[in-house]
């Protein structure tokens, strides 16, 4: 039985996208098919006269280059996903250690105004954006979660010294050092406190019973 020749055509999209450091890549894959009105699904659907039996773009640098018009190396030095399956670890704890969280929002609009960007970050390690002062980590679950720390300069100055020991001692003993205070911060967050929400200037706010959230690194 002969099969119904019916060919796709595959070729650079018309308007190229920058990948943003270690973006995830279906963030990556979202603003690329933004930029060019295109629907994500679509963007993907390759010729299969390049890619036989198989759809898997994470592991095809090289297409992904034909259609973003970014070299290779750009595009592997920003992706974590395009070297882990490159690398062949992608169920190993080197990449087990990082979560998704969105970029910081001042960060990802002064690079690309109105695109909300996911990126990899170590896990609990990331929870401050140190340029802009805003708190990027836990409960975030959208760029306009992220809260302005102004009033909070101690939490910044946490963060910095937070990097400086990781640099230091590296993240497996960190995290060991967080899962032994771990208790200690609970019982803070159980002190009668929550996020404030109707006042953006203060984060805590006195409420009369314990709530569910606490800052469990």
């Amino acid at each position: 039985m002969t099969m119904l020749f019916k060919p796709v055509v595959f070729r650079p999209l018309p308007r190229p996208v920058r990948p943003f450091p270690n973006e995830t890549l279906s963030s990556y894959w979202g603003r690329l098919g933004a930029a060019n009105h295109v629907l994500v699904e679509h963007v993907r659907l390759l010729s299969p006269w390049r890619t036989g039996l198989t759809s898997d773009t994470t592991k095809r640098t090289d297409e992904l280059e034909i259609l973003s018009g970014e070299p290779e190396r750009s595009l592997t030095l920003a992706l974590p996903e395009l070297r882990w399956n490159e690398q062949g670890f992608a169920s190993l704890p080197e990449r087990n250690s990082y979560l998704r969280q969105w970029a910081c929002r001042l960060c990802a609009a002064a690079k690309f105004p109105g695109q909300p960007i996911q990126v990899w970050a170590l896990a609990h390690h990331t929870q401050v954006c140190t340029r802009h002062g805003l708190w990027i980590g836990k409960a975030v679950s959208q760029p306009q979660d992220q809260r302005d720390l102004e009033q909070l300069p101690g939490t910044v100055n946490a963060q910095l010294r937070h990097r400086r020991l990781l640099r230091r001692y590296g993240p497996d003993l960190i995290s060991l050092a967080h899962h032994a205070a771990r208790p200690f911060w609970r019982s803070l967050a159980g002190r009668y406190y929550t996020l404030a929400e109707s006042d953006p200037t203060r984060l805590l706010q006195p409420r009369g019973s314990r709530t569910g959230w606490s800052p469990d690194l």
